[in-house]
């Protein structure tokens, strides 16, 4: 069960000075989350004893200002600033009187530079620092006590710095190109993994350090007759830099779940014989399902197809549309589970998949 809500509030103010552009806002917000999570034993496929009943509330209290600066020429300048005071509390029904709370502060600063280098070319410089809080269900579940005792005291905020710089060219909406590197220094991220007391639950801690760098490429733009593309190619290195299991230091091992090489490509015609259509290939490299490095997922593609057509009368507009998914049939892995216990980290992918939709509007 859950019951949600939440308000803000933000101004906003545009300004000039020394014939320059300025936007600034300035706001806060308020978020409440309350919970009532239960978990019963499972006992061969069979509901049994409730061993887990507990209020999980999460609040958040935020004030933020952003300023954007545009000159004459054409840069831009942004800075932004965030201040978060998250409030976590627990209350147990099943062990009467047990009870405990987390209280985060942070601060989240993060600006952005623009310079119009030659005609229709862009440099871009971006900085932000970023924190997460666990969520609920990642603090419920201590692996120190898998009976539903009390919350998980060892697993902490992840904090981040992000960097990044590139160049774009922009013609028009469909045309561009942009090219980007970036790198983030985390510390304390938050990593899944299962023990095998209770294969199936997902528990969570705290790697030392990691670093996330690569570079991203983007191209946009049309060839003959009106066909339009859209390429984006990926490649990253994410490593652990400190990060110890049982006096088994991983540092220079890959995060799981990360390709180190992702490519897609789309391909859109609008209007061909009245049909509008599309289509994508999804290309990712292998990539591991575990902190050791010791289970590979193997790479795979995915091509999907894409039909349209509008149907207009005096009173009503249909859309007819179909999608065809993983078109060739591929075989390959989907929704692994990290670091799990007993070699269960694979769930296979479906096959080829139709899905059929029709939207009417008068």
């Amino acid at each position: 069960k859950r019951d949600y809500f939440g308000f803000s509030s933000i101004v906003d103010k545009e300004s000039t000075f020394l014939s320059n552009n300025i936007k600034s806002s300035v706001g806060f917000e308020y978020l409440s989350q309350l919970d009532l999570r239960s978990r019963h034993d499972n006992i061969q496929g069979e509901r049994g004893p409730l061993v887990y009943k507990k209020d999980e509330r999460y609040r958040s209290f935020g004030l933020f200002f952003y300023n954007t600066l545009k000159f004459k020429n054409r840069h831009f300048f942004n800075f932004a600033i965030r201040y978060d005071l998250n409030l976590i509390d627990f209350e147990d029904y099943v062990i009467k009187g047990n009870r405990d709370s987390r209280k985060y502060h942070s601060f989240s600063p993060s600006t952005g530079l623009k310079f119009e280098m030659l005609k229709d070319f862009q440099l871009f410089l971006n900085f932000s620092q970023n924190f997460e809080t666990p969520t609920l269900y990642e603090l419920g579940n201590d692996p120190q006590n898998i009976n539903g005792e009390g919350i998980n005291d060892n697993l902490e905020p992840q904090n981040s710095f992000s960097s990044e710089i590139g160049l774009e060219r922009k013609l028009n909406n469909a045309q561009k190109i942009k090219g980007s590197f970036f790198q983030t220094n985390t510390r304390g991220e938050i990593i899944p993994f299962e023990l095998p007391e209770v294969p199936g639950r997902t528990f969570y801690r705290n790697s030392g350090k990691t670093s996330k760098k690569g570079y991203e490429l983007e191209i946009m733009g049309s060839l003959i007759n009106e066909l339009n593309y859209s390429l984006i190619y990926t490649s990253s290195d994410f490593q652990f830099k400190d990060y110890k299991i049982d006096d088994e230091n991983l540092k220079g091992n890959l995060l799981p779940l990360i390709s180190r090489n992702h490519f897609y490509l789309e391909l859109e015609k609008t209007d061909l014989f009245g049909i509008n259509f599309s289509i994508s290939t999804l290309i990712k490299s292998k990539f591991y399902a575990d902190d050791r490095n010791k289970q590979m997922i193997p790479g795979y593609k995915k091509v999907n197809f894409t039909f349209s057509k509008n149907l207009e009368s005096s009173k009503y507009n249909f859309l007819i549309k179909l999608n065809i998914d993983n078109v060739l049939a591929d075989q390959f892995y989907d929704n692994i589970r990290t670091n799990a216990w007993g070699g269960r980290y694979f769930e296979p992918a479906y096959g080829r998949y139709f899905l059929l939709g029709l939207q009417l509007w008068y």
